[in-house]
């Protein structure tokens, strides 16, 4: 049994304040560059980016954790316990 959900609006402002916004890419401990709401640079030369763009980094960004987790839990869940292990995916990493 997969799942169709998608994070809910408590659930994406809840990892924008977790991540925090960074306008300028930033190094952390582990070596990656982000920007924005934990956004993973890569090899991309951003420079900068709005509140606006971070937002439809972070959107884009959870797509992928989304699936992720709708095809990898298999027991019921609620929309809270969806949005948590997504929160907790993208904290991780892909």
């Amino acid at each position: 049994m997969s799942h169709n959900f998608e994070i809910s609006n408590l659930g994406f402002r809840l990892i924008k304040a977790y991540e925090g916004y960074r306008p300028e890419p930033v190094e952390l401990v582990t070596g990656q560059t982000v920007v924005g709401h934990g956004h993973i640079v890569g090899d991309a030369k951003i420079t900068y980016v709005s509140k606006e763009q971070a937002e439809r980094l972070l959107r884009h960004d959870l797509r992928a954790i989304e699936n992720l987790v709708n095809e990898a839990i298999y027991a019921p869940m609620s929309q809270g316990q969806f949005d948590a292990l997504c929160s907790l995916a993208f904290n991780i990493g892909q």
